[in-house]
C-alpha cells in the first residue's frame, strides 16, 4: 500500500496532530510516552505494535552568553552519557565531582 505523503493536513504541534487524530480526521504518528493516557482510554489505537523510525532527534541546548548552574551542567553531562556521547562540562564524568578528585590526590600524595 502506498501513501501519498503530499496530500492531507500537516500541523505545527504534535499535540494538534493527536487530537486530530483523535477526532478521526486520520492516521498520525506520535510518541507512545505522550499518546498513553490517550490509548488507555481507547481514544487512540496503536494499529502498528512496533516503533517506527522517523529519523527525527531531540537536541539539548543551552545559552553560550550566560552560565548555567551545577545542577543544570552536571543534567546535561548525565544526558549526553545516556546518549552515549562525551560529557560536555565534567570531563572526568558527573559521578566524580572535582572535591572528591582534590581529596585523592591529597591521599596520594601524603
Amino acid at each position: 500500500m502506498a501513501l501519498d505523503q503530499a496530500s492531507g493536513i500537516e500541523f505545527d504541534s504534535s499535540l494538534l496532530t493527536y487530537s486530530a487524530a483523535a477526532q478521526g480526521f486520520g492516521l498520525a504518528i506520535g510518541q507512545v510516552d505522550l499518546l498513553a493516557g490517550e490509548l488507555a482510554a481507547g481514544r487512540l489505537v496503536a494499529p502498528l505494535n512496533q516503533p517506527v523510525l522517523t529519523g527525527q532527534a531531540f537536541h539539548v541546548v543551552w545559552p553560550t552568553t550566560l552560565s548555567v548552574s551545577t545542577k543544570t551542567r552536571r543534567f546535561i553531562d548525565w544526558l549526553l552519557k545516556e546518549a552515549g556521547e562525551m560529557p560536555e562540562f565534567f570531563k572526568r564524568g558527573p559521578e566524580f565531582p572535582l572535591k572528591s578528585l582534590i581529596h585523592i590526590h591529597e591521599i596520594l600524595t601524603n
